[in-house]
Parts: structure tokens; C-alpha cells; sequence
């Protein structure tokens, strides 16, 4: 994985962890690029099996397999499997809504916190925005 991917996924874990409900329910994501190497093998600067590329959803199973795609998306399932798609049928089943929206809280120096919305396309930064470490107190 690239740096980056494996700070969002640093980043995303302690999220996690920190707000995961006390009866410890997860979506188990498992993710290969599909190319072992051996001892003697040089490593390729985009890893993947494009004859054989499986990116699945078990949404009854709240599960996900992703195999041979290099993509770092992929790597981070919870980003657009779970996210979207098994939430979606999460939500549907227990009465809430998924969808791709962003929701940022702002906090004024007098401590007063708003809230602002919006749908936002793939590929525009929510996660990449999600991930940041405010620098500010509050």
C-alpha cells in the first residue's frame, strides 16, 4: 500500500476503535492484490492480477473480498464497499439512510459548533478530507 493509503487506514482504524459499539460488530474487509512474490521476485510499482480481478459483496454476510486489483481504493474497503454498499443494505434493513454525503463540523473560537452538509462526487477528497488531524482546538 502506498503512504498514504496506510495513514487513512491508520487514521480510519482509531476512529474506529474509538466509536465501535460496545457489542463489537464489524464488516470484516479482505483484500489482496492477487500477486504473491516469492524470494526472488522484484516488486512491481502497481501490484495487481488483471486476469483475475474479484471485488465482492456479501451484504446478508456484512463481509467484503476484494482480489487482484492494485487500486487503492480497494485497499480501503470500508471506503466505497462499505460505505455505500453494504450500508446501503444495512440501512435499508434497520431503518436509516446511506448515502455519499459529507458532514463537517465547525467549531468558532467562542466554542460554538455548526454543522453544513452536502453530496459530493467520488473522487473529490471527502475521505482525504476526513482524514486530516485538525490543527485547531475545538
Amino acid at each position: 500500500l502506498s503512504p498514504v493509503c496506510l495513514g487513512s487506514l491508520r487514521r480510519a482504524a482509531s476512529i474506529n476503535a474509538e466509536y465501535m459499539g460496545s457489542d463489537g460488530f464489524f464488516v470484516p474487509c479482505v483484500h489482496s492484490v492477487g500477486v504473491p512474490l516469492g524470494h526472488e521476485d522484484e516488486d512491481s510499482t502497481w501490484p495487481s492480477n488483471p486476469d483475475n480481478k474479484w471485488i465482492v459483496h456479501f451484504p446478508e454476510e456484512r463481509r467484503i473480498w476484494s482480489y487482484g486489483s492494485g487500486y487503492g481504493g480497494n485497499a480501503i474497503l470500508g471506503k466505497k464497499c462499505l460505505a455505500l454498499r453494504i450500508a446501503s443494505v444495512m440501512a435499508r434493513e434497520e431503518g436509516w439512510l446511506a448515502e455519499h454525503m459529507l458532514i463537517v463540523g465547525v467549531t468558532n473560537p467562542e466554542g460554538e459548533k455548526k454543522y453544513f452538509t452536502g453530496c459530493f462526487p467520488s473522487a473529490c477528497g471527502k475521505t482525504n478530507m476526513a482524514m486530516l488531524q485538525a490543527s485547531l482546538p475545538g
